[in-house]
C-alpha cells in the first residue's frame, strides 16, 4: 500500500489526481483523487517499484518513485507540488 499526502509547501492540495503509471507486475489502470486534506491511499498488489504521477489544477505535475519491499508493506510519501507561474 502507498499512503501519502499532496502538498504545496505546508498547504495540502485537495482533489489532486494520482495515477499509477507503472508497477512491478500486470495490474489495472489505477487513478484516484486525494481527499479534502490532500491525503491518498493506493492499493498495491505486488512488492517492487511503482511510479506515480500527480496532477492538480494550477500546479506543476510531479512524479514519485516508490519501492515496496514486500506486498504487505506500506510506504509513506509526500507529493510536493509547485504552483504554476502566473
Amino acid at each position: 500500500m502507498i499512503r501519502g499526502i499532496v502538498r504545496c509547501g505546508n498547504t495540502p492540495v485537495p482533489f489532486a489526481r494520482i495515477v499509477v503509471v507503472t508497477g512491478p507486475g500486470p495490474m489495472p489502470e489505477i487513478a484516484i483523487l486525494s481527499g479534502p486534506d490532500g491525503s491518498f491511499t493506493v492499493g498495491t498488489p505486488y512488492p517492487g517499484r511503482y511510479l506515480l504521477a500527480v496532477h492538480a489544477d494550477e500546479y506543476r505535475p510531479a512524479r514519485l518513485e516508490v519501492t515496496l519491499p514486500e506486498a504487505s508493506s506500506t510506504a509513506e510519501v509526500v507529493a510536493a507540488l509547485e504552483t504554476l507561474p502566473t
